[in-house]
């Protein structure tokens, strides 16, 4: 009776993990529907915010049960040990040294698969998806104006490669497919990497298959937009910390699999040599070690993510100091000389561009591009609480043809008339003109910033922010076409056709359940749900090797609109993300099973039990 009343005490940082969960679901899908249906939230309505509190009342006790099922909670109360398969097939290695090791066998065998599954979507829409900017970013180097919209590197990289090409063989067709098949062998290459992580073969098997045939892979790894390297670098971020720590579990995984062994199959004196053992000095369950050798591959990769795209700098000051306090005590001093290095070769890479290209600033329309569409839509729906000093400060910055051009979803056409150079004369005083419309009008500033993200979080959003232009329809998911100066010259039209489709219409997006692995909203769920659950269960440190993810989201919110492109690093890293939270489950589940423990663990510790869960005994660390 004593054991089955502790087991049933509330564990408030579950409760608390459920509760926050419930609540994010139930605002963003009433929000959202609102929005999608009505075009704002009715802030003032009572029911606007009674339904969701409803609703997340709830979901409460509906999350807080599934959490403890999925976990083992209710079936014992001790911390739960971890597994050790240290002479399992490719389980419970310790972070690879070395750039040779990257190009090991299995690697390579994935990667070719890979490439060899994207060649007939290439073939189909050669010479590329040649799209987002990228004739703006040639042009630039043609002309040798640059501004600083684009990441002066990737214009540099695609300019330069389209450019020189097509001086040699007179097609700037060529100078794209050329860009393209460089980049294609790099994810695949990248992509094997992130597939040899996933520690059992029906894992291995399920990744390779999505990233060779899920449409959206393929679509962006054609693609010679920015957000592809930008993707790429967080991608090995996420893929390095997996690693290291796995690498910072599996000695004192071994050590605490002894202890429990000994407990019930030995003697007392080796129960106490085994805790002996367990007692030595080793690294905390869960911290990272940061090896020396691990140091350049992670530096170079978080250079990569923030020179690739401007919020990747954002995401990179916010996420060192999480790296500082996930790591060993004793590596922390590498850590700093980490945030050093990268910050240093950052800042001397972005200056010497901009000595040397001397382009043309355009940071302050881009990062105020929720103010300006929060302004613009004010005037266009309450011009009366716009007095007449304010109207002529508002026309300073914004003029009135650029206001008429307002498009609730979507901040370009505004933000195109954004006159920088007044702005940067007396920017408090336009800060005030902000703050004083705000006051008077607050929903709508609240509405005008929901409208261009909430199809990042609420499952049934529309991407339809661009439709009626261009070749768009009744969908804005993709860029499926190749700009000038390239031309598109298909050599499977049939696969092209149903590219353009996903692409360009609601064709896919509106069959249930179907469309779900396409809603950037629908994958945010998982990724929140899934992070809350880690923390719930006591794996914060694993929920925070994810934290990239959740920053890139954070910084895209404020962005001028929701698009794919802007958080592709959830379809990328999905195969890594469930590894992690499936092995969880597994683990917590297997170590709840009492008497039964120590033989599993004796058994998987000489590598005798064959692969049982799709994705599970992915990382069979202990709890953090």
């Amino acid at each position: 009776m004593v054991e089955k009343k502790r087991n049933r005490k509330i564990k408030y940082p579950t409760l608390i993990c459920s509760a926050a969960g419930a609540f994010f679901c139930g605002f963003s899908a009433n929000w959202g529907s609102q929005l999608d249906r009505n075009g704002n939230v009715a802030v003032t309505d009572l029911y606007s915010w009674l339904i969701p509190f409803l609703t997340a009342c709830v979901l409460t006790p509906v999350f807080y049960l599934v959490v403890e099922k999925l976990t083992g909670i209710e079936a014992s109360g001790d911390r739960l040990v971890s597994h050790s398969n240290k002479k399992a097939p490719d389980a419970g290695q310790q972070l690879q040294r070395g750039w040779k090791k990257l190009f090991q066998s299995q690697i390579l065998r994935y990667a070719i698969i890979l490439f060899l599954c994207w060649l007939p979507v290439f073939l189909a829409v050669y010479p590329g998806f040649f799209a987002y900017d990228a004739t703006d970013e040639l042009q630039e180097v043609l002309t040798g104006q640059y501004v600083t919209r684009h990441p002066l590197l990737h214009v540099l990289m695609l300019g330069k490669t389209v450019s020189g090409i097509q001086k040699l063989t007179g097609s700037y067709n060529s100078g794209i497919g050329v860009y393209v098949l460089a980049q294609m062998a790099i994810m695949a290459m990248l992509l094997g990497w992130t597939i040899q992580q996933l520690r059992t073969r029906a894992g291995r098997v399920c990744g390779l298959l999505f990233y060779g045939l899920f449409p959206v892979i393929p679509m962006y790894v054609l693609c010679t937009s920015k957000d592809m390297p930008y993707t790429a670098g967080m991608l090995a971020v996420l893929v390095l910390l997996c690693r290291m720590q796995r690498g910072g579990c599996s000695r004192r995984g071994e050590a605490e699999v002894a202890v429990a062994h000994a407990d019930v199959v030995s003697s007392t004196a080796s129960v106490a040599r085994s805790k002996a053992v367990a007692d030595t000095e080793m690294p905390k369950a869960g911290h990272f070690p940061l090896s020396t050798a691990s140091l350049p591959a992670l530096a170079f990769a978080l250079l990569v993510m923030a020179v690739f795209r401007s919020n990747g700098v954002i995401v990179l000051v916010l996420f060192l100091p999480i790296l500082f306090f996930l790591v060993q005590k004793s590596s922390r001093k590498k850590a700093v000389l980490l945030a050093g290095v990268v910050l240093g070769a950052y800042v001397l890479l972005q200056s010497g561009l901009n000595i040397v290209l001397k382009p043309e600033s355009t940071n302050a329309m881009e990062s105020l591009t929720v103010p300006i569409q929060q302004l613009a839509r004010t005037w266009n729906y309450s011009p009366e609480l716009f007095s007449e000093e304010d109207q002529e400060t508002l026309f300073e910055i914004l003029p009135e043809e650029s206001l008429a051009l307002y498009q609730p979803k979507l901040s370009d056409l505004v933000k195109a008339g954004f006159a920088t150079e007044n702005f940067k004369k007396d920017p408090a005083k336009y800060a005030k003109l902000w703050t004083r419309i705000g006051i008077k009008a607050p929903a709508t500033y609240l509405n005008a910033w929901l409208l261009t993200s909430y199809g990042f979080w609420y499952p049934g959003a529309d991407i339809d922010v661009y439709n009626g232009t261009r070749c768009y329809e009744s969908s804005s998911y993709f860029s499926c076409e190749t700009e000038g100066p390239g031309r598109r010259d298909s050599k499977l039209p049939w696969l092209e056709h149903r590219y353009e489709i996903l692409s360009w219409t609601d064709t896919v997006h509106k069959i249930p359940v179907v469309s779900l692995p396409f809603s950037p909203g629908a994958l945010c769920w998982c990724y929140v749900l899934g992070t809350l659950f880690l923390i719930a269960s006591g794996n914060w440190r694993k929920a925070a090797v994810f934290s990239p993810v959740c920053l890139n989201l954070l910084t895209v919110l404020l962005g001028p609109t929701y698009l794919v492109r802007y958080v592709l690093i959830f379809w990328f890293a999905l195969p890594l993300y469930l590894s992690i939270c499936v092995g969880v489950c597994y683990t917590s589940k297997d170590n709840g099973k009492s008497g039964k423990f120590c033989v599993k663990a004796e058994k998987q510790a000489a590598g005798n039990l064959p692969d049982g869960s799709l994705f599970g005994k992915a990382f069979h660390e202990s709890k953090d």
